[in-house]
């Protein structure tokens, strides 16, 4: 190297940095451009501080894109519940919409939901309750507990309450069983044995049906009665229906109960007034096996084969569908009325066209669709 004049540029500091930047060159942290005058001094063109002086590099500086790129990595419901409060500008990347439909299609290729989302749909706590899912059934983390002893005959209704915290089990015994399902502990053996909480001979037929609304538990059984209980007040008895035929099926909603029965009516009883019946419905030729309630329609399905949807405002019949085999359970839920039959098909039908959509053979029949009440 002896000999070879090596003449490297000199280099210099941004009087608004403590960075080295080269003569000519613009600083690498704000726009000031460094330029040597005649009597060799430093000229900047900049003379105020630039902002990454004033504001230290942080999070909620990052690139709008950035930061979509690192919360894509977090876990849905840690993003809305945590990072959202964190302050206005993560709460309002955090509830946007589009993001999260994004997000959930990337995760989740296939069409969701499978028709399009209601107005006012949630689709952040949608893509947390996906997520929290898929994790709980692909990593081994679902844990399985035998409740034994409740019961000692067949157990033909189930119905989870406080976002499944509580469940409720009607027999062939007659029984009714309180569930406590909170306090399960795979470690501790007691806490199997100590879950049922409540055991109350209900009825003196098979316990078929159990809905609820609040703290209000229906049973339906076939000694022709449905019964309301209060969950708040130790499971006191506060009615007792009396009908014509087995109770197959009910729904009980604020302003309406319906009863579906073994001689394919349906009962209508209005909570408001007492539980006064208001009306019959003969829209089926064969017993009623399922129902589905909402605020416009009453849907049924039966044993010959038929779901029939009964208009609440127009008071009559308005659409007839007609599947292959006998309809044994029923879900309605985002405008989505999900129905399985006795041949193990799961059938999806537009609840605001009442158009057959999509067939899945899923088992040898589908007794139960489920839905859990966050209440």
């Amino acid at each position: 190297m002896e000999g070879l004049d090596l003449k490297l540029p000199n280099l210099y500091k941004c009087r608004n940095t403590s960075d080295e930047s080269r003569e000519g060159n613009t600083c690498l942290h704000c726009s000031c451009f460094i330029s040597k005058t005649a009597d060799g001094s430093i000229e900047v063109s900049k003379k105020d501080c630039c902002d990454h002086q004033q504001k230290p590099l942080s999070l909620d500086t990052l690139p709008t894109e950035i930061l979509q790129k690192v919360f894509s990595y977090l876990e849905a419901k840690f993003l809305y519940c945590t990072l959202s409060l964190v302050c206005r500008f993560f709460n309002h990347l955090v509830n946007d919409d589009t993001w999260w439909k994004i997000r959930i299609a990337r995760c989740f290729p296939k069409k969701y939901p499978p028709l399009s989302a209601p107005d006012g749909f949630d689709w952040k706590m949608a893509c947390a309750t996906r997520e929290d899912q898929h994790r709980l059934w692909t990593q081994g983390l679902m844990q399985c507990f035998n409740l034994t002893g409740g019961h000692y005959s067949s157990i033909d209704a189930i119905h989870l309450i406080n976002n499944a915290a509580i469940c409720f089990s009607g027999s062939r015994d007659r029984y009714l069983n309180v569930w406590n399902l909170a306090n399960l502990n795979a470690a501790n053996p007691d806490s199997v044995r100590e879950a049922c909480v409540k055991s109350i001979q209900a009825h003196k037929g098979w316990i078929w049906s159990i809905s609820s609304c609040n703290s209000t538990i229906c049973t339906g059984s076939w000694d022709t009665t449905v019964k309301l209980w209060d969950a708040g007040k130790d499971m006191t008895e506060t009615l007792s229906l009396k009908g014509k035929s087995a109770v197959l099926c009910t729904v009980l909603l604020p302003d309406i109960l319906t009863v579906g029965s073994f001689d394919s009516s349906v009962a209508i009883y209005d909570p408001r007034t007492g539980y006064s019946s208001i009306a019959q419905l003969h829209c089926h030729s064969k017993p009623v096996l399922c129902m589905a309630v909402d605020d416009k329609y009453i849907i049924t399905g039966s044993e010959d084969k038929k779901i029939a949807i009964y208009d609440r405002a127009a008071g009559k019949l308005f659409e007839t569908i007609e599947l292959q085999s006998l309809v044994k359970s029923m879900l309605l839920k985002w405008n989505h009325l999900w129905a399985g039959d006795g041949k193990g098909n799961l059938h999806l039908i537009n609840a605001q066209s009442f158009k057959p959509v999509s067939v899945r053979i899923l088992h040898t029949h589908v007794r139960i669709l489920m839905y859990i009440h966050e209440k």
